[in-house]
């Protein structure tokens, strides 16, 4: 399974590339840079693209969300976990750049996918629907932020 990370996201190419890229990986996922200015349109897109080849569904993921959500920049390279939470904890000004105390760098990695057929297929016809990220993500947001004593511990 790769990580496909892509530019010009919700765009007429980009968004007419980024199905067919996946429909020929069906393993891969895809992370897309969207620009803040597009970003309800990249959430549209999103959800017109899973509704229409349910598999897509939670295979594309907007980093703007949880940095919108978060108010904070998302940066991401590859780095030793270790290595991570050291430079966290002792490199002045690591700490202030990332926002985050090195316990929380278990978040970021911890393996996640949502998957949401079951729930759908349990909804269809109920007139009722699993809604899309975007729609909740910022309760999630005022959760963590609210219960600080929940480490990650919680994740195993």
């Amino acid at each position: 399974m790769a990580t496909l990370f892509l530019t010009g996201f919700p765009g007429f190419l980009g968004s007419r590339l980024l199905p067919r890229v996946l429909a020929r990986a069906p393993e891969d996922l895809a992370v897309c840079l969207v620009q803040p200015r597009f970003l309800a349109m990249a959430r549209r897109r999103v959800d017109e693209l899973e509704s229409h080849n349910r598999a897509l569904a939670h295979r594309i993921e907007i980093i703007s969300e949880i940095a919108r959500a978060t108010r904070r920049r998302i940066l991401r390279f590859g780095l030793p976990l270790a290595l991570a939470k050291a430079a966290i904890d002792r490199v002045p000004g690591v700490y202030r750049v990332m926002g985050i105390p090195s316990a929380a760098i278990d978040y970021f990695i911890h393996p996640t996918t949502y998957a949401t057929d079951q729930a759908q297929a349990d909804l269809e016809g109920s007139g009722l629907s699993v809604p899309p990220f975007s729609s909740y993500v910022d309760r999630l947001v005022e959760f963590v932020r609210a219960h600080p004593e929940i480490g990650s511990d919680a994740m195993a």
